[in-house]
C-alpha cells in the first residue's frame, strides 16, 4: 500500500507532468499550426495518397526540413500484478521531406504531396511487419489492429510543429 506521502509524491509529479505537457502545446501553437488535408481516407497496399500540407506560422522560425510520412502504430496493453499498462509501438514508419533547410516565413503555404502506399503494408499481418505485430499481440495478449496516419512534422529547434491523420488501410 501506497503512504500518504508516497500519493503526494505520486499526484506531484503527474502535476508537473501535466503541466509540462500544457506549456509544450501553447510554446508549439504560438509558432503557427500545420494542416493536411487528404482526397481519400480509404487506401489499399500499392494505392497513392494524394494531399495538402498547410503550414500556417504566426511568426518566422528556422527549421531543418518540413516532412510528410506514413506511420503504423500499433497499442498494446499488458497485465500483471493487479495492473494493467499501454504502450504504443510504431511498426512502420517512412517518411519524404517537403521543403528543405530555411527561414519559413509568417503566413500560409500550401505544400501538395503524393505518396504510395507500399506493397508489403499489408492488414493481414505479412511479412516483416506481420511478424512484429505478431509477435507483439502474442506477448501482451492483445489483438488490436495497427493505426495509420499521415504525419506531417516542421523539424524545428525545440518544439517541432507536427500533425497527424487517420487513415484506413485495407
Amino acid at each position: 500500500m501506497f503512504s500518504m506521502e508516497m500519493m503526494y509524491i505520486v499526484l506531484i509529479v503527474a502535476g508537473a507532468i501535466l503541466l509540462l505537457g500544457l506549456i509544450m502545446f501553447i510554446i508549439s501553437k504560438m509558432k503557427g499550426g500545420i494542416k493536411i488535408e487528404l482526397t481519400n481516407f480509404n487506401f489499399s497496399a500499392g494505392d497513392t495518397i494524394e494531399g495538402k500540407v498547410i503550414l500556417n506560422l504566426k511568426k518566422p522560425v528556422n527549421a531543418k526540413t518540413l516532412n510528410v510520412g506514413l506511420v503504423g502504430e500499433m497499442k498494446s496493453t499488458s497485465y500483471g500484478s493487479g495492473h494493467s499498462s499501454s504502450r504504443t509501438q510504431k511498426v512502420f514508419e517512412f517518411s519524404q521531406p517537403l521543403d528543405g533547410k530555411k527561414e519559413y516565413q509568417i503566413g500560409e503555404k500550401v505544400y501538395d504531396f503524393k505518396m504510395k502506399v507500399p506493397q508489403n503494408v499489408n492488414t493481414n499481418h505479412e511479412g516483416m511487419i506481420g511478424n512484429l505485430v505478431k509477435s507483439a499481440q502474442l506477448l501482451t495478449g492483445n489483438m488490436r489492429n495497427v493505426k495509420w496516419y499521415v504525419k506531417a512534422n516542421l523539424d524545428i529547434t525545440g518544439f517541432d510543429i507536427s500533425k497527424k491523420v487517420q487513415i484506413n488501410i485495407g
